[in-house]
């Protein structure tokens, strides 16, 4: 997982170069999804409704994961800069370039109201 976790904080980076500051990055590991992760990412380049936001992340991801580490994502999750999850994730840490943390899953399973097994927070920055 550190290397995957390696790859996603570089992908980070590519993308701020390329589009500009993430609010959020963060991996949940959800119970009963035969152990995939789904990338949880907020920007506000980046529109959930529309397929292009999708295409961006989703090619960064093929141009540096490998084919065993891609299997392991479950999906993509772009949710809006105001969602309240979003809100909370920010109230969490600050993670900026080359850090992160595990998150408390039991946490997070009682505020979202689904069972979490692991969860990893990698971006995590309020911009002004």
């Amino acid at each position: 997982m550190n290397e995957m976790i390696g790859k996603l904080k570089s992908i980070i980076k590519d993308l701020e170069e390329e589009h500009g500051p993430l609010l959020i990055c963060a991996l949940f590991l959800r119970d009963g999804d035969l152990d995939k992760w789904d990338l949880i990412i907020s920007a506000a380049w980046l529109n959930p409704t529309k397929m292009q936001s999708y295409k961006i992340i989703s090619s960064k991801l093929q141009e540096s994961l490998s084919e065993g580490e891609l299997v392991q994502l479950s999906r993509i999750v772009i949710l809006d800069k105001d969602d309240p999850v979003v809100s909370y994730l920010l109230g969490l840490e600050t993670i900026v370039n080359g850090g992160f943390k595990e998150l408390r899953a039991d946490e997070l399973s009682d505020k979202f109201k689904f069972t979490i097994k692991r969860a990893y927070l990698l971006r995590s920055q309020k911009l002004n």
